[in-house]
């Protein structure tokens, strides 16, 4: 009984934890966006720069990457070097951000992403992928 107790509390915590073993890469980074956002929002500076670094495990690319954002605002990253090609796809970053234009950029295995954030009145845009 009392290791069924103990598994419900480690299954908890796990759950409320940063569970980010669970995620795919577009969502890593639109979490990256979201909380970045809120700490400019947060804060005199008019913009922030900060880098994400991508996890190829679980469900990222382990080779070369090209990350999106169209012009409704939607992310995706697709991996290159995958057959079948995989992709992975988030708004969630738009609870934060908006997109004003369509962003792309290609990279290689393992390489940092930097991504430009403005605060322009109340609305946090990004603005720059790197």
């Amino acid at each position: 009984m009392a290791s069924g107790i103990r598994r419900a509390i480690l299954a908890a915590a796990l759950v409320v934890s940063d569970c980010s073993f669970m995620t795919d890469a577009a969502t890593r980074l639109a979490y990256d966006i979201v909380r970045n956002a809120h700490t400019l929002k947060r804060s005199a500076d008019m913009d922030r720069t900060f880098v994400h670094h991508p996890a190829s495990s679980p469900s990222g690319c382990s080779g070369t990457y090209q990350v999106t954002f169209d012009s409704s605002g939607g992310l995706s990253i697709s991996c290159d070097t995958s057959y079948p090609q995989v992709s992975y796809s988030t708004t969630y970053h738009r609870n934060a951000v908006t997109v004003p234009a369509q962003l792309s950029i290609r990279k290689n295995a393992g390489e940092p992403l930097n991504v430009t954030l403005h605060k322009q009145g109340d609305a946090i845009v990004l603005t720059r992928i790197f």
